[in-house]
This record gives structure tokens, C-alpha cells and sequence, in this order.
């Protein structure tokens, strides 16, 4: 398990970010912010990783976190609608609309329809 602090840190838009599981990433300050959702993630399915953020006023947008662990710094703000609840995170707030892996069912309606 290693630890490791950034004074910021910025995620490439519509690009996949695995923290190793039991790992800690500090952020100091800067955002999370991309114009094209950035997945966040453990890089093991249910084993969380640490992501600390040391700056209460960091912006976060356009995310989706999954495996998360934030409880050792600031709560994640992640409520203004544009980021997404991959399931198995710790204080983050998302909006109570977010998606959290939820199965939906989808109907082959002709040959090149599917409706939810």
C-alpha cells in the first residue's frame, strides 16, 4: 500500500483512472473537473481505494466514482448533477438522482431501435 500527494491533479477527459485498491492519492488543491466524464476507480471491483481531498472548496464535476474512499479528507462534492454514483463509495455526496449501477431493462423495438 502506498501513499501518495499531489499538489493537484487534473483527469483526462473520457478516460478511465484506476487508484490501486488499499492505496491513498492526496489531492492539495485544484478540481475534478472534465467537459467529458472521467471514471474514477479502484482498479479492484470492491476493494476501495483512498482518494483525500485536502482543499474544501475543490470543484467536482463530470465524474463518475466507483470504489471510492474519501473519508480522509473533505467530503467529495459531487451534487451539481453531472457525476455519477458507480457504487461503493464513502463521503461523496451526488445528487439524489444520480445512477448507481442500476439495471434497466431495454426492448428491441424494430431493426435499429432499443427503448428503455
Amino acid at each position: 500500500m502506498a501513499e501518495r500527494t499531489y499538489e493537484s491533479i487534473t483527469f483526462v477527459p473520457a478516460s478511465t483512472h484506476t487508484i490501486p485498491a488499499g492505496d491513498t492519492v492526496n489531492v492539495i488543491s485544484g478540481a475534478l473537473s472534465t467537459i467529458d466524464r472521467a471514471i474514477i476507480a479502484s482498479d479492484t471491483p470492491g476493494v476501495p481505494a483512498m482518494l483525500n481531498i485536502l482543499d474544501a472548496s475543490m470543484v467536482v464535476s463530470s465524474c463518475i466514482f466507483t470504489d471510492i474512499d474519501a473519508s480522509g479528507g473533505f467530503e467529495i462534492d459531487a451534487s451539481d448533477g453531472t457525476s455519477i454514483d458507480g457504487g461503493g463509495n464513502t463521503n461523496i455526496t451526488f445528487p439524489a438522482s444520480s445512477n448507481t449501477n442500476k439495471a434497466i431493462k431495454l426492448w428491441w423495438i424494430s431493426n435499429s431501435t432499443w427503448r428503455i
